[in-house]
């Protein structure tokens, strides 16, 4: 056989295999169309009078603006406001404000008209600075107390007998692994143990 006869034969194993192929995927496109095609009957014979009523009350609102002019003006679906920060859809691709989106995307329900409110409050943001200084003010954030594992510094005149009620009770291993490091932090390097 020459070599151009078996590349003929080659390409017409390949072709059929392609044939076979897109007739088997054409079957399953077909079997594919027909079930989506009975799921759209069932549901839409399933769905009762009030679930058309939910669906019209949903519908995107727009309003003509005070102005009378041809313009429209976003209204949220759910609480009916004109005025939001951010414009969202829910999973039907109606119009949502922020505050109805976000309830809606965290709680899977609509959110409820009574927790309307019309004013806009801004986020309040730290700066990295004001951050840092209400960290630093927080108990057991000085170096010595972290370095203890959140234990403070025992004052000599507090351990005394008559105070002896308020000294915190202290685990064994804490100390012991504080004073290590301690020592080995505070040792000079090239000196002798």
């Amino acid at each position: 056989m020459s070599a151009a006869h078996q590349n003929c034969l080659q390409c017409k194993d390949l072709q059929e295999n392609l044939n076979e192929i897109t007739k088997s995927m054409l079957a399953k496109i077909a079997l594919l169309e027909a079930q989506v095609e009975e799921l759209s009957k069932r549901v839409s014979s399933d769905a009762s009078p009030e679930d058309s009523k939910v669906l019209e009350a949903t519908t995107t609102v727009f309003a003509a603006s005070p102005s009378g002019s041809s313009e429209k003006q976003a209204r949220c679906t759910n609480c009916q406001t004109e005025k939001t920060s951010a414009w969202r859809r829910d999973h039907l691709r109606n119009l949502l404000c922020n505050s109805c989106g976000l309830y809606a995307k965290n709680h899977g329900i609509p959110r409820p008209i009574h927790m309307r409110n019309d004013n806009i409050r801004p986020r309040v943001r730290r700066s990295k600075v004001k951050k840092m200084e209400a960290d630093s003010e927080q108990p057991g954030s000085d170096f010595l107390t972290t370095l203890l594992g959140g234990f403070p510094l025992i004052d000599p005149l507090m351990a005394s007998s008559s105070n002896a009620e308020n000294v915190p009770e202290v685990e064994e291993t804490k100390p012991m692994v504080a004073a290590s490091f301690l020592e080995n932090f505070f040792k000079i390097p090239g000196t002798l143990d």
